[in-house]
């Protein structure tokens, strides 16, 4: 679990080279808060080692350790005719989610 959920993309990877935000951490199919907060994902609340995991459908996992908080978004979309998957997403903010459910344990 350590391994999986510590970062490892080195430094200096190119931006063009990360393919959900730039200057991100990675874990082993996580994403790790570390020094980068991912926009869409992290609420100001989430500390740092906590990790989380979002899927094509808008549902999303993550895990605060510090907090001893784990929380599940279930959320479904449908695509629009002719959408393609992975680039015409609609925008989803987890971080607001994630704020008001580490307040409530806080």
């Amino acid at each position: 679990v350590k391994s999986m959920t510590s970062n490892h993309v080195p430094p200096g990877v190119p931006e063009d080279d990360m393919r959900v935000s730039p200057q991100g951490s990675y874990g082993l199919g996580w994403f790790v808060l570390g020094d980068y907060r991912f926009p869409a994902m992290n609420g100001v609340l989430m500390p740092e080692g906590s990790y989380a995991h979002a899927g094509m459908g808008g549902s999303m996992l993550w895990v605060d350790p510090l907090n001893e908080l784990v929380g599940v978004v279930l959320n479904v979309w449908q695509f629009d005719e002719g959408a393609i998957p992975g680039q015409d997403l609609p925008r989803l903010t987890f971080g607001p989610i994630v704020d008001m459910a580490t307040a409530a344990v806080i």
